[in-house]
């Protein structure tokens, strides 16, 4: 009589290779997958402050160049910057007025304690935030500049710009520094 000594299956050590294996690999996988997704996270908070921060400054200093004539007190009976040979801090909040009469502002507008946004105010009824509640600003500066009787006033705009809240991490911040100049076009004294 034959007796067949086929044996079907595994035999330990190749099932403890392949378990080996796996045990070796799948958290090295999982950690590849998961320090991907922290980096893609990283990348969309890095790209929405710098985005932010883009707009409002490319905002501000467009219409600042193409509308702006002269810069007012917050109520526009008075002039600010008149003076030549000077360099006057307008502080974070600055108003000025248009060829048509009209006054427009930009400012710091709180939310809430996380998310403070610049904001442009119109007396034309048009206003409008220029940052998103994703993002926080901090340190909105204006101030203006004459170098003479017959030059143009300069309007200097500085801003830091970060994403809202506290990242619970510290490879999680982020925070960007704008600064720019503007000379007024059309200046007109009051």
């Amino acid at each position: 009589m034959k007796t067949n000594n086929n044996t079907h299956g595994f035999s330990l050590i190749e099932l403890l290779v392949v378990v080996t294996a796996i045990g070796i690999t799948l958290p090295a996988l999982f950690g590849m997958f998961f320090i991907n997704l922290q980096s893609q996270k990283k990348t969309l908070i890095v790209q929405t402050t710098k985005r932010d921060g883009d707009t409002a400054l490319s905002l501000i200093e467009q219409t600042i160049r193409q509308r702006a004539v002269t810069v007012v007190s917050d109520d526009g009976s008075s002039e600010l910057c008149g003076i030549s040979n000077s360099t006057e801090d307008l502080g974070s909040d600055v108003t000025f007025r248009d060829s048509a009469g009209d006054r427009f502002s930009y400012s710091l507008d709180s939310i809430d304690i996380d998310s403070i946004k610049i904001a442009s105010d119109s007396s034309t009824g048009v206003d409008q935030d220029l940052t998103s509640p994703l993002t926080s600003v901090t340190s909105l500066n204006f101030s203006c500049s004459r170098t003479s009787d017959f030059s143009n006033p300069v309007i200097t705009i500085s801003f830091d710009i970060k994403q809202s809240g506290t990242p619970a991490r510290q490879e999680e911040q982020n925070a960007f520094t704008y600064t720019t100049s503007v000379q007024l076009r059309n200046y007109q004294e009051l």
